[in-house]
């Protein structure tokens, strides 16, 4: 219960580079990058008695940093006092990563970079929603997009759109928005759906 290593499973070594030798009889809190975090995640177990999807930051052998999800239980005496834990860990480092990467790309571009669902509302918006139409991304995603669509440009946009969850992809479809303080605006879109999702990527441009 205080951390001490009794058993690991062979695969450690392609997350950490260790084998289990190196690491049995040690304790976890030597593997942590922060070992603050290993004492407060240690009492949240006792507490909790399990705990799932739990982030932590590991150090590898070599010296670099592993980013695992943890899902782990509390085991008890014959007493029913904590006696240890039982862990199961996987290595999410390229997908957070990959995580980071996105949302550097998505916050700084300047085209309008959006998911939208099926069902017709804005799931994701990027900063530049808000700079090119006035609304805030909260006030965007409350209603159905259409509505901020101009009027008259509304219903081949349906027809669009209704191509989009058919399969079909969009490569430059123009449309007028109407900003917050009433201007029209104009845009060509770009947009890829993903049925399993129910989900739409796309790009708008204003041009």
């Amino acid at each position: 219960i205080k951390g001490n290593c009794l058993l690991i499973s062979p695969s450690v070594y392609d997350i950490l580079g260790y084998i289990p030798e190196e690491i049995i009889g040690k304790n976890y809190e030597e593997f942590f990058a922060r070992p603050e975090d290993w004492k407060n995640l240690n009492q949240k177990l006792i507490d909790a008695g399990a705990m799932r999807d739990v982030e932590s930051e590991l150090v590898r052998k070599d010296g670099s940093r592993a980013i695992i999800s943890s899902n782990a239980k509390i085991f008890y005496d014959e007493e029913g006092n904590p006696a240890g834990m039982e862990s199961v860990f996987r290595d999410i480092t390229d997908q957070k990563r990959a995580e980071s990467e996105h949302d550097k790309l998505f916050n700084v571009s300047f085209d309008l970079l959006c998911i939208a669902g099926f069902d017709g509302y804005f799931k994701e918006l990027n900063p530049a929603w808000e700079k090119a139409t006035g609304y805030t991304a909260n006030e965007l995603k409350s209603k159905p997009f259409l509505e901020f669509i101009h009027p008259d440009d509304r219903e081949n946009t349906l027809e669009e759109f209704q191509l989009l969850l058919n399969g079909e992809m969009t490569y430059s479809f123009e449309n007028r928005y109407i900003r917050k303080n009433g201007e029209t605006m104009y845009l060509s879109w770009t947009a890829t759906p993903v049925r399993d999702e129910e989900l739409l990527y796309s790009i708008a441009r204003d041009i």
